[in-house]
């Protein structure tokens, strides 16, 4: 996939997947609105939810992107494995 896919992608979409850690290991996936800025994903939460608790405590989050409205043969995706912190 290029550059511009990608982009594209990112820039079509309000939503992303943004998977955590749990505290025994498991994995939270929780869908989240975003904006990118730059090359840096933001988006709201409370302090008390699950994934941002994961976040304060450990910033492994992996994103996943897509537009679940396509039909089924032309959907595609942008997954992003990063380190995240959660703003005070």
């Amino acid at each position: 996939m290029n550059n511009d896919t990608v982009k594209n992608i990112i820039a079509d979409n309000k939503y992303l997947t943004l998977s955590t850690v749990n505290e025994d290991g498991s994995p939270h996936a929780s869908p989240v609105f975003f904006v990118e800025r730059n090359g840096n994903f933001y988006w709201w939460s409370a302090k008390d939810s699950q994934h941002s608790k994961n976040v304060s405590r450990d910033g492994r989050v992996f994103i996943t992107i897509f537009n679940s409205t396509v039909k089924e043969a032309d959907a595609r995706g942008v997954y992003i494995d990063a380190k995240s912190k959660r703003d005070k």
